[in-house]
């Protein structure tokens, strides 16, 4: 992947194509070490070496999953192989999106053409995600390439993550910056890819699932097949060069599932275990997958003021965390408004996972409301936003003075739940962390606070650091904190 620049000197960045463990957008590294991965992480599951067993078509797991009969016209009725069936799915298809460009030219636009390498006669695909600078609200789109693999784009200023694909090929993912008045050229070289087979069911009763969508999410989350009839789907564009994938699958009425998957350059392949509890699958050749869907939680409440008047256009955000492997998790997220009379509804998370509610809104406290795994519709009722408090403090370095630039974090005094089963994680990141950075005079600022007890911590890369719990007064205002450094050798870890 090459990229170039015009007159303004757009800079790009390549994609990274194996990470640390990750978590949006999007790390977060919890106390015992959980690493959370975003939905464009990858990692490599294991070291070299671990045994591999010869590749076999896994029975239905713990469960009885019913296979179609197909009927011959000579003779009795006999059943399909769930891998045969998975042969036959066809990818899913989908028009291509208008692009977030405009026709019209104008110097403040920065120009983007994507050239895809080894396309060949027909068009690639192309998934876009343009951000606009001073943080305007993100596209992603779904262009076709042209017969010589170009794809010419005008965008506001800001940066560009694109991808391509084609039948059997993929292309990593290519980031650039986008400056007015300039052209970026943007290179993206399509590399073999092999197919995985695999199967979608109920996680409860094992019955096949159909019309489930199964996407590699490092790539293009527009880049999906979905099940057939039977819960079989065949993907023909895992990345060969790729040491480990994240594959997802959701249906209507069910939470998403997260898995691992590795395939190495010997041929075998590993679906990794989630769990201490929990084998990996091994196999050699085409990898066999599948895939368990817990039924959706739902849910649905109203949001009032402390006067009791609805709430328009109130943030409700819901997150919570699903582990992929014993060490990664995945979000598990869903997010609203509400309605002009304070009323919400949303779904599409696991029913098997803690989530932590956050309800916000201008001039209202922004509360977290812990809640507790259940499949179905859940009715939350009227909840109630206090008026906002703020909090603002200093920070100081061991010889008393102030320091500037140093970031301070602030969480919920309360410590999160138990997790609730051992795909739960237990981690809240998004939801339940605020951050603030100081300025020249040392002081920093939390804006629009839920008037309960809040743990501030400060550290330093070199390790100096200090923290405190406050508790706010009758009046719901916190006092001014002073927060002075100590020496990394003297410095405490706090809850």
């Amino acid at each position: 992947m090459r990229v170039r620049t015009g007159a303004a000197g757009a800079r790009v960045r390549a994609w990274t194509a194996v990470g640390a463990v990750l978590v949006g957008g999007a790390l977060f590294l919890l106390p015992i070490g959980l690493g959370l991965v975003s939905p464009r992480s990858r990692h490599v599951v294991e070291p070299p070496g671990a045994p591999v067993t010869p590749e076999l078509e896994p029975p239905p797991s713990r469960l009885a999953t019913p296979r179609p009969a197909h009927a011959a016209a000579d003779g009795p009725a006999r059943a399909t192989t769930a891998r045969a069936s998975a042969e036959m799915v066809e990818p899913a298809g989908g028009a291509v999106s208008a692009p977030p460009a405009t026709p019209v030219h104008s110097p403040a636009l920065a120009r983007l053409e994507l050239r895809v390498l080894g396309a060949g006669p027909a068009p690639a695909s192309i998934e876009l995600l343009h951000e606009p600078a001073g943080g305007g609200p993100a596209c992603r789109s779904r262009h076709a390439s042209d017969a010589e693999g170009r794809l010419r784009l005008e965008l506001a200023p800001g940066s560009a993550r694109a991808v391509a694909w084609s039948d059997t090929a993929t292309a990593p993912p290519a980031l650039a910056e986008l400056v007015a008045g300039a052209t970026t050229v943007l290179e993206l070289a399509l590399a073999p890819a092999l197919p995985v087979l695999g199967r979608v069911v109920d996680a409860a009763s094992g019955a096949p699932v159909a019309g489930a969508r199964v996407t590699f999410w490092t790539f293009a989350e527009a880049d999906e097949v979905v099940s057939g009839p039977d819960g079989t789907f065949r993907h023909p564009r895992f990345p060969a060069a790729a040491p480990a994938q994240q594959i997802a699958a959701h249906a209507p009425g069910f939470g998403t599932t997260v898995r691992v998957l590795r395939v190495t350059q010997d041929g075998t392949w590993k679906l990794a275990a989630r769990h201490a509890g929990e084998a990996s699958l091994r196999g050699r050749g085409t990898p066999w997958i599948e895939l368990e869907l817990v039924r959706e939680q739902r849910l649905r409440g109203r949001v009032l003021d402390a006067g009791g008047a609805p709430v328009a256009g109130a943030r409700v955000a819901v997150e919570g965390f699903q582990r992929a492997m014993t060490a990664v998790a995945s979000r598990d997220a869903a997010a609203t408004s509400s309605a002009p009379d304070g009323s919400f509804e949303l779904g599409g998370l696991r029913s098997d996972l803690g989530h932590t509610l956050t309800l916000a809104a201008p001039g209202l406290a922004a509360e977290p409301l812990e809640l507790v795994p259940a499949a179905g519709l859940v009715e939350l009722g009227a909840l109630v936003l206090r008026p906002a408090t703020f909090l603002t403090g200093v920070v100081l370095d061991a010889d008393g003075l102030p320091l500037a630039g140093a970031e301070v974090l602030l969480r919920p005094a309360l410590p999160l739940p138990a997790p609730a089963s051992p795909l739960d994680a237990g981690a809240r990141a998004q939801s339940r962390e605020r951050r603030a950075t100081t300025c020249s005079a040392g002081t920093f600022l939390f804006e629009d606070l839920a008037p309960a007890p809040a743990w501030l911590l400060v550290e330093t890369e070199e390790g100096a650091r200090a923290e405190t719990t406050l508790v706010p007064g009758p009046d719901g205002r916190f006092e001014t904190p002073c927060l002075t450094l100590e020496p990394a050798a003297l410095a405490r870890r706090g809850p």
